[in-house]
């Protein structure tokens, strides 16, 4: 079974997901430290896979610049 959080990233404007997987194969403290460390890994942008989304998102336009 796999769990997901979502993180708030930066100044609030972004939020990103944390998938915790296999949760059923581990106890209480590993879920947290999984949770903690992959949380610490987005907010200090050092998570490749969602840097990599980010610079997608990052060059297109937003409804919000549309309209």
């Amino acid at each position: 079974m796999d769990i997901c959080c979502l993180v708030q990233v930066g100044d609030g404007q972004d939020l990103a997901n944390k998938t915790l997987k296999n949760v059923e194969k581990k106890n209480f403290q590993e879920i947290c430290s999984d949770l903690n460390q992959g949380v610490m890994k987005l907010r200090n942008k050092t998570n490749e896979e969602h840097n990599k989304k980010m610079r997608v998102v990052n060059i297109l336009p937003t409804l919000y610049n549309i309209f």
